[in-house]
């Protein structure tokens, strides 16, 4: 079964008895490998909590069976005929984009430098938007494991990884833990 919160309100679980209004109209969970996911769905105006949505703060999640498979936050929201709003959601891996990485020029493992990355991002963003840096196993793509990289833009950190690292291949994979978030990078 599924449920979603925005922080601690209920949003969606049909659990709950409809007399009380805790539903989504169509929700749906949109996921590309190595892209930032989306939740749409739309909110009637007469949803105990429609007013209460905020834009950009990290606190939507969606759950399946008590199991978090996404968290975000809001994007946009349009109004409908009805009055309903249809609302978007990124997943956390969009904070990625909230960051920038300085010009730089690096010498060393795959590894590093995906830690490098997301130490930087961490940085520069509030906790409820840094992630943990998980397994590491895309590293293991190059033969060499020795690189160099530079950059002399003033790049989102979303934008260095996928030209410095998933070109070389692996995948990117969010977990969602008790103790935070977690990026890992598989083959």
């Amino acid at each position: 079964m599924y449920r979603i919160n925005y922080d601690d309100l209920l949003l969606h679980d049909l659990k709950v008895p409809s007399e009380y209004g805790y539903y989504l109209l169509e929700p749906v969970l949109k996921e590309e490998v190595n892209k930032v996911a989306e939740l749409d769905f739309d909110i009637s105006s007469t949803h105990p909590n429609f007013d209460k949505l905020e834009h950009l703060v990290p606190s939507i999640e969606l759950k399946k069976n008590n199991k978090v498979i996404f968290k975000g936050r809001i994007i946009k929201e349009q109004q409908n005929m009805d009055k309903s709003k249809q609302v978007t959601c990124e997943s956390i891996l969009a904070f990625l984009f909230d960051s920038v990485i300085r010009p730089y020029t690096f010498q060393g493992t795959l590894e590093d430098l995906f830690k490098f990355y997301i130490n930087n991002h961490n940085s520069q963003v509030d906790a409820d938007k840094q992630f943990k840096i998980g397994k590491i196993t895309g590293a293991n793509l190059d033969a060499n494991n020795y690189i160099n990289r530079s950059n002399e833009n003033y790049s989102n950190t979303y934008d260095e990884i996928q030209n410095k690292l998933l070109n070389i291949g692996g995948y990117f994979y969010v977990r969602y833990e008790d103790d935070g978030n977690y990026l890992d990078w598989v083959d």
